[in-house]
């Protein structure tokens, strides 16, 4: 049973190095949480300025209120 979880020397530098990779994109992801909340307003600036153009395609979208509450 052992010998089914042994790995080898590059496996081993594998593993570690994957999970240094992971802390990485985890710390990057929580130190720039501005990046993400920018993008979320602009876009919610862009439907709520384009949203007379999307009345006229379709009644249906304009029900749906994407402003904060």
């Amino acid at each position: 049973m052992s010998s089914f979880f042994h790995l080898t020397h590059n496996e081993r530098k594998g593993v570690v190095g994957a999970i240094v990779i992971m802390i990485g994109i985890i710390t990057f992801k929580s130190l720039n949480t501005n990046l993400d909340l920018a993008i979320v307003e602009s876009t919610q600036l862009e439907v709520h300025n384009n949203r007379d153009s999307l009345e006229l395609v379709s009644p249906a979208i304009v029900k749906f209120d994407f402003s904060k509450k």
